[in-house]
C-alpha cells in the first residue's frame, strides 16, 4: 500500500512535542522533503531561531490574521508541487 504524505506541515509551538515532531520529520528520509511551518503566539527570536535550525521553512505568529498566514504558507506548498 503506497503512503499519502502532505504537501505541507503546519505545527502549534504550544502543543506537546512539537519540536520533537519537527525534529523527527526532518530526520527521515521519507519526510524531510516536506516543507513544515510552525504556528506560536511565542514572538521570541529564540524561538523562531530554534524552529528554523530544525528545519520549519516558517514561523507564523499567531496574531496574524488569516490571509497573511495564507499568504506565508502558501510559498511553501507551492514549493512543493512544483518540486
Amino acid at each position: 500500500m503506497e503512503s499519502v504524505l502532505p504537501d505541507v506541515v503546519v505545527l502549534d509551538l504550544r502543543l506537546k512535542d512539537t519540536l520533537d515532531v519537527l525534529l523527527a520529520l526532518k530526520s527521515s528520509w521519507s519526510t524531510v522533503r516536506i516543507p513544515v511551518c510552525v504556528l506560536s503566539d511565542d514572538t521570541s527570536k529564540t524561538a523562531m531561531r530554534d524552529c528554523r535550525r530544525l528545519g520549519a521553512v516558517d514561523y507564523l505568529a499567531k496574531n496574524a490574521n488569516s490571509p497573511a498566514i495564507m499568504v506565508r504558507l502558501l510559498p511553501a506548498w507551492a514549493g512543493k508541487i512544483v518540486s
